[in-house]
């Protein structure tokens, strides 16, 4: 049963798995981040409706004592895969993206639950502001509204399920992770179904 934690970066990447390939994903976007769950997944529990972030690292964490109810979050990823083993897999994976697919309902508009990895030297960091300008001119931005075009039909341990997207400001088209992104609109069956595909994909590898 998974508590959570931040666990090994998985082995496989994006650049090595041949199947992604014909996919342009910008590795900008995706390399490190799994060094980055912990802060990813604060920002998933602070935007679900009564249940209370609590400390990834703490070896005295009480999960009874917060709301978010892990045993009913299993059986309910139990019931979408429609396995016992839950644990993130090339099968799994498959699985969850026919669910996906047959359940998020369009139109469906999309963000950054954060700042995607190439950002972070410019928001954390000394990065220059004019060079982060530029940048987010080519690159896609957390910050970005992006419409749902259509789930890729291949996919990768390392980055998971991955959606072609296009952003509302000026239609350029990208290729993300869905883990990384959330519904832009709150309390819909779409974020709730795209925060418990993260929460699952980050904590079952």
């Amino acid at each position: 049963m998974s508590k959570f934690d931040d666990r090994p970066n998985k082995t496989k990447s994006a650049a090595a798995s041949p199947q992604l390939q014909p996919i342009q994903l910008d590795e900008t976007i995706v390399a490190g981040r799994k060094q980055n769950i912990e802060r990813s997944l604060k920002n998933i529990f602070e935007s679900l409706p009564n249940v209370h972030f609590f400390d990834l690292e703490g070896e005295d964490d009480d999960l009874e004592e917060n709301n978010f109810d892990l045993d009913e979050f299993e059986h309910k990823i139990q019931k979408i895969l429609n396995v016992k083993n839950i644990d993130v897999s090339e099968k799994t994976l498959k699985k969850y993206l026919e669910f996906l697919k047959k359940n998020i309902k369009m139109p469906c508009n999309l963000t950054g639950q954060e700042e995607f990895v190439w950002e972070e030297e410019f928001v954390f960091g000394r990065g220059n502001k004019k060079e982060y300008e530029k940048l987010k001119k080519i690159r896609p931005s957390y910050s970005d509204v992006f419409k749902l075009l259509r789930f890729e039909d291949l996919i990768s341990e390392e980055v998971g399920i991955l959606v072609e997207v296009q952003r509302v400001s000026d239609g350029k088209n990208f290729t993300l992770p869905v883990a990384d992104l959330e519904a832009t609109e709150e309390d819909s069956p779409n974020r709730d179904l795209l925060d418990d595909y993260a929460i699952w994909f980050f904590n079952y590898d």
